[in-house]
């Protein structure tokens, strides 16, 4: 099993009123392996705050909760003859 965590912030591409629309955030995951051929299964949580109170603007809190899977597969493996 593994995890991860992390922190991000972005001060946004948007401006309402010359007011910046920015975003931040914490995150949080583990993934957990399904066979030996290294599929897993991975679950998550984030955390983000979007926007400000200034100006008349909203302010808005995200929890997000995602669940999702990779597959390993060899696709471009080398032929053997023999």
């Amino acid at each position: 099993m593994s995890w991860q965590a992390g922190a991000f912030y972005t001060d946004g591409n948007i401006s309402v009123t010359e007011t910046r629309i920015e975003e931040k955030g914490i995150s949080a995951g583990f993934s957990i392996p399904i066979n030996e051929a290294g599929n897993k299964l991975h679950f998550s949580y984030q955390y983000s705050v979007k926007g400000t109170q200034k100006n008349g603007l909203i302010e808005e809190n995200y929890h997000k909760f995602k669940v999702s899977f990779s597959i390993i597969e060899r696709w471009f493996g080398k032929q053997k003859f023999y």
